[in-house]
């Protein structure tokens, strides 16, 4: 039986996007200044490393878990009507282009 596999790939706008947007509802404090580097890591900890510079201040940055940041691509998706199953094993792996969601539905859904 064939088995549904559904892949994104979000790039840096996007990721700085629906980082900057789930920060701001789950009350994460971010400074105003515009996003200047981000850094995509491998700890689970340490997922995406937002770099801010305000004038005349030291550069400092937001830390995102590996959960923050699957929360913030899914919140990103609605936001944005980009469709994708509701329920599923979800996956967060790094792509050359940015951060690649991979989500398997269920199988009690594919069955409905």
């Amino acid at each position: 039986m064939p088995t549904e596999l559904r892949s994104l790939v979000f790039g840096e706008a996007e990721l700085k996007e629906a980082a900057i947007e789930h920060c701001n509802a789950a009350c994460i404090p971010v400074p105003d200044s515009p996003v200047e580097g981000l850094n995509i890591g491998t700890d689970p900890t340490e997922a995406l490393r937002l770099r801010f510079r305000e004038p005349g201040e030291a550069p400092c940055e937001v830390k995102l878990t590996s959960y923050d940041l699957l929360e913030a691509l899914i919140e990103y998706c609605r936001a944005t009507h980009i469709p994708i199953p509701q329920t599923g094993v979800r996956t967060l792996t790094t792509d050359p282009a940015g951060i690649r969601l991979t989500i398997r539905p269920n199988e009690a859904q594919r069955a409905a």
